[in-house]
């Protein structure tokens, strides 16, 4: 086996794989710091009762989900998108491809 394949069968799915890990992690982070920011601009616990206090923690643990939300709609319409613009080779194309590879 020639050494560039083994190289590219072993690192490439190496790199992927850090990748989507980074990205995970950054959303993850992204989450937990909104959740963080949003507590402490609802001034969780500083209200008088406790009623006040259990519904601005609520209302904190909402933030993260919308920020959850919006990232799960632009990946999605990112990938229609490139979906759209990468567009479906012509059956005729196709089938000249397929008879140029025989």
């Amino acid at each position: 086996m020639p050494r560039a394949n083994l190289l590219f069968m072993v690192i490439a799915p190496l790199v992927v794989m850090a990748v989507v890990a980074v990205g995970v992690i950054g959303i993850g982070e992204l989450l937990l710091a909104t959740g963080e920011w949003a507590h402490h601009e609802l001034h969780v616990g500083a209200y008088a009762t406790a009623e006040e206090n259990h519904r601005a923690e609520e209302l904190a643990k909402l933030y993260p989900v919308g920020v959850a939300l919006v990232l799960g709609s632009v990946f999605l319409i990112g990938g229609a998108v490139a979906s759209r613009l990468a567009g479906n080779p012509s059956s005729r194309s196709a089938a000249q491809h397929d008879s140029a590879r025989h």
